[in-house]
């Protein structure tokens, strides 16, 4: 393998497990989440043609939250939203906002 080939499948990886984060925080945290993006892509920090195109595809892999409709930013930061919930529950419910 080369040096090339090496660097390429570590990209690839890197960008899954961004992906997963990118989905787990998405999922928890829906309408912070998205805030905090736009912040991000209004104040410049994104301003790379890479990370917002991957940003946009990472967007177009996810349903629609209910929770930026029916929410409150608050209510996502709430103590009692994941209280009682297992680490288990917590992963079903993050996977159900991906269409992957």
């Amino acid at each position: 393998m080369i040096l090339g080939d090496v660097a390429e499948v570590l990209f690839v990886h890197l960008r899954v497990a961004v992906y997963h984060f990118f989905c787990r925080l998405y999922a928890m945290y829906p309408r912070n989440f998205i805030s905090f993006l736009q912040d991000q892509c209004v104040s410049g920090h994104f301003h790379a043609r890479e990370t917002q195109e991957a940003i946009q595809s990472f967007l177009l892999s996810v349903r629609l939250h209910p929770q930026l409709v029916l929410g409150s930013q608050q209510g996502e930061t709430s103590t009692s939203k994941w209280r009682g919930l297992d680490a288990q529950a917590i992963e079903v419910e993050c996977s159900q906002v991906s269409v992957d």
